[in-house]
């Protein structure tokens, strides 16, 4: 995987086997991941490589007790300042921390960085974006970290926008009585969960 690195990033959707392999010894392992499943396999091939991991939940536990004043008075003052249906619409608006996954990828990313140039570590994430802010802050402070082979055919991004773009198309859809034009002229019109 090239060069030694005090910081080895990694997608949890990897295999955990060749990574841990190809990651090499003497690395501390922080696995930030939701999938329960997938943490045990990840847990299973960092002991069997020998390697030491660090307790992830009371790094989360911190970085939550220290962010969620200061991430509420946030979506607070977004809602001053965007005040208008397309706020309300987002599920972030309800200014609960556990209705969508940024806070928690907020708490990740502070408790990543809470090991950053202490000793070598991987931090293995199932968030593409808390990994690439990860990597910028490293680089920030002067630590060049390598990435574990990602494994997408496609641009991380680009499966999340166009998932956006099709939740936002159905948002509009929905909400338009008068249809909408499609390319070549011809116009939808919802109706009960399909297309007339």
């Amino acid at each position: 995987m090239g060069g030694a690195s005090d910081l080895v990033l990694a997608h949890s959707g990897a295999r955990p086997e060749p990574v841990v392999r190809e990651a090499g010894d003497g690395l501390r392992w922080l696995v930030l991941s939701e999938d329960y499943p997938r943490l045990l396999q990840w847990q299973d091939a960092i002991g069997r490589g020998g390697g030491e991991l660090v307790a992830a939940g009371p790094l989360v536990s911190a970085a939550a007790e220290g962010l969620r004043r200061p991430f509420l008075d946030l979506i607070t003052e977004l809602g001053r300042r965007y005040d208008s249906l397309a706020w309300w619409s987002l599920r972030i608006s309800e200014r609960n921390t556990a209705v969508t996954s940024l806070f928690l990828h907020c708490c990740y990313l502070a408790a990543a960085q809470t090991e950053l140039g202490a000793r070598p570590t991987c931090v293995v994430c199932d968030s593409w974006e808390v990994l690439e802010s990860l990597e910028e802050i490293a680089r920030g402070r002067s630590i060049a970290p390598r990435w574990a082979p990602r494994s997408r055919l496609i641009p991380h991004n680009v499966g999340s926008s166009a998932r956006g773009m099709v939740r936002l198309g159905r948002f509009i859809a929905g909400t338009s009585s008068s249809g909408f034009q499609l390319p070549g002229g011809s116009t939808r019109r919802p109706s009960a969960n399909r297309w007339s």
